[in-house]
């Protein structure tokens, strides 16, 4: 059966890791929704990109990419749209001059996924 974490490993470690991926996926679910319900910061945030017009559209590929990610049987394809998405985040963040926020993210959503599934990475410590 496939699982969000592999087996064996210590409690704590899974605790970090599960606390590490669910602080970043729930930034992640917020920002979709408020893009989904076009807020009007997001609104402004997704102009000055030039992405106005598909702020419903990216709310819905991140709200999307999410549940593959915790979803047990989908969960490594998750990890690897996520992966891009977030990618997708820092360009953003380059583009208007502070990626700050999206290495933030990114670092601790990885840290926990590798903390939770070191497989997924091809190691197995």
């Amino acid at each position: 059966m496939t699982r969000l974490h592999d087996s064996a490993l210590s409690r704590p470690r899974l605790i970090g890791g599960y606390v590490l991926t669910v602080l970043p996926s729930l930034m992640i679910l917020y920002s979709g929704t408020m893009k989904l319900f076009m807020a009007p910061s997001m609104v402004n945030n997704m102009a000055e990109l030039g992405l106005e017009a598909a702020t419903i559209w990216i709310g819905l590929i991140e709200l999307g990419v999410m549940v593959l990610y915790w979803i047990p049987l989908t969960s490594n394809l998750g990890f690897c749209l996520l992966s891009a998405y977030l990618g997708g985040i820092i360009v953003a963040e380059l583009m208007t001059g502070s990626p700050a926020v999206g290495l933030t993210l990114a670092t601790i959503f990885y840290t926990g996924t590798f903390l939770r599934k070191p497989s997924l990475f091809g190691l197995n410590f």
